[in-house]
């Protein structure tokens, strides 16, 4: 149970790094565009 619990703990904060990454670094990218749904107007 305790292998299980570190697996999810890892999945999540690999999840979290990603949205970081695209949130700060690649915001202006058709590809982040595209997962946070804005518009290249918006930006």
């Amino acid at each position: 149970m305790e292998t299980l619990s570190i697996i999810l703990v890892a999945l999540v904060s690999v999840e979290h790094l990603y949205i970081l990454i695209l949130d700060i670094f690649l915001w202006d990218k058709p590809r982040t565009q595209k997962v946070f749904g804005i518009k290249t107007e918006d930006i």
